[in-house]
C-alpha cells in the first residue's frame, strides 16, 4: 500500500498547473500498467525501495526488475506524448 500526499493536489497559486495535470496523467497511466510493472513503479517511487529489495519481494532477478522498471518508464513517457 502507498499513500499520496494530498497537499500536492491542493491549489497553490505559485504552482504551475501543468505539473498537477502531468502528475494526474502519470498516475492514471501507472494504474493501467500490467502487473508487476505497476508494482515495481509504486515500490520504487512511493515506497522508496531499492531494486534488490523489489526483486526480493517479487521473487525475481534484480536485473529483470531493473529492465521492467526502465521499460515501464519508457512506456509512461510514450503515453504522455
Amino acid at each position: 500500500f502507498f499513500e499520496f500526499d494530498e497537499s500536492f493536489y491542493k491549489d497553490d497559486a505559485s504552482k504551475d498547473i501543468s505539473i498537477n495535470i502531468d502528475s494526474q496523467k502519470i498516475i492514471t497511466i501507472i494504474s493501467t500498467l500490467k502487473d508487476p510493472k505497476d508494482k515495481i513503479i509504486k515500490m520504487r517511487f512511493w515506497e522508496g525501495m531499492k531494486f534488490n529489495e523489489i526483486a526480493e519481494k517479487l521473487s525475481r532477478n534484480e536485473a529483470a526488475v531493473k529492465k521492467m522498471f526502465y521499460r515501464s518508464i519508457e512506456e509512461i513517457r510514450n503515453k504522455l506524448k
